[in-house]
């Protein structure tokens, strides 16, 4: 059994099996959400509107589309909303005029799902590489880009937490109207607007955004899509009615609401981010990558026959999950992805990091 795979992050049921635990008892750095949880003006929605589950929900969440259009300076018709980012991925693989996927490795692997989904030929060009992270290759992208191409880029990118050059990537959308470009910007909110394209208007632009990370929420399930009307009128197409519940909807209006916490929370987040940076170094057994997110891409330096056996030790030991990163493409069991916590959790994983290091890596603790 291989006991470290999974699709996704944040799968506590296996894990807490693995672990002979609660769900309640994991330590899930698997999972890249707000180390500070949910607000509570959002989990107050919930009582206040479960008398709502009794109706039908609006089919298209036509209150808090229009919230969000007022919110990013759009009009109605140019936003809608989606049960996740997920659904808005497979939407646009569907649309007809698609004929190809492009993808970069390593990235989002629902990318390349939503290609095998709607059985779509798919283009995997890599990531430029280095020591000091994970870059677009523009001049392949632009060099292997045709008419029909449908291109997914992630910003910041999952797992690797670098984002796009917006200038660079707005002239290649710019240049090649025919082929469509999704900007996944589910992490935008951990690094600021600055690096956004949601405030470009081109005929072949659309921009997916997430609920679930910075407002903590993804049992929910909401993501929304921006975009001119034509497309988003074909994007759609491609979703069922009634895609987004009731409570989905009332909270997504409470996370525009609470909008204005967004920069404290940020520099919070983001100061938690440079500590527990500096803490995985100190720990000896990482290369960490530069990261824009609320999450590092590291690569380890020790010997690959002990990385499953410290996985499988912070899990079972001190119940806590990391996030191996050998099912993305172009990775190995070599590198780890790990979510940025509360101070007390990050500092609890790196002391047992150096207590296992310690035993398993021939490491002074």
């Amino acid at each position: 059994m291989n006991s470290i795979q999974s699709i996704h992050g944040g799968d506590l049921r296996s894990l807490s099996k693995r672990a002979d635990c609660s769900t309640d008892e994991i330590i899930d750095f698997s999972s890249s959400i707000n180390p500070y949880g949910a607000p509570f003006s959002i989990k107050d929605v919930v009582n206040i509107h479960i008398e709502g589950l009794s109706a039908y929900p609006d089919p298209y969440a036509e209150q808090l589309v229009e919230a969000l259009a007022k919110h990013w300076g759009k009009k109605n018709d140019q936003v809608l909303v989606a049960n996740g980012s997920n659904e808005i991925f497979y939407a646009c693989a569907r649309i007809p005029q698609v004929k190809r996927i492009v993808v970069f490795s390593p990235s989002y692997s629902s990318y390349s799902r939503a290609a095998a989904a709607c059985a779509k030929d798919l283009l995997k060009i890599e990531l430029l590489r280095d020591d000091f992270g994970f870059k677009l290759d523009y001049k392949q992208l632009s060099r292997s880009m045709k008419e029909g191409d449908l291109v997914y880029i992630g910003s910041p990118n999952n797992p690797s937490g670098e984002t796009i050059e917006p200038d660079k990537v707005h002239h290649l959308i710019q240049k090649n109207p025919k082929v469509l470009f999704v900007i996944d910007e589910a992490f935008i909110d951990f690094c600021g607007e600055k690096h956004s394209l949601i405030q470009k208007e081109e005929c072949n632009l659309i921009i997916s955004r997430s609920f679930t990370k910075f407002f903590s929420i993804p049992g929910i399930r909401l993501g929304a899509c921006i975009s001119n009307a034509p497309l988003i009128k074909e994007i759609q197409k491609q979703i069922p009615e009634w895609s987004v519940n009731h409570l989905a909807q009332q909270i997504g209006l409470k996370c525009i609401a609470v909008d204005t916490c967004v920069d404290e929370m940020k520099d919070n987040i983001m100061t938690l981010q440079k500590k527990l940076k500096e803490n995985l170094l100190a720990c000896g057994c990482f290369h960490v990558y530069p990261s824009h997110a609320n999450y590092f891409l590291c690569r380890w330096l020790i010997d690959k026959n002990k990385i499953r056996i410290i996985l499988d030790a912070l899990l079972t030991k001190y119940k806590i999950a990391l996030r191996s990163c050998e099912n993305f493409d172009s990775l190995t069991i070599g590198y780890v992805r790990i979510a940025v916590k509360s101070e007390a959790e990050n500092n609890y994983l790196c002391d047992a990091l150096k207590k296992l290091l310690c035993i398993y890596a021939n490491k002074k603790s």
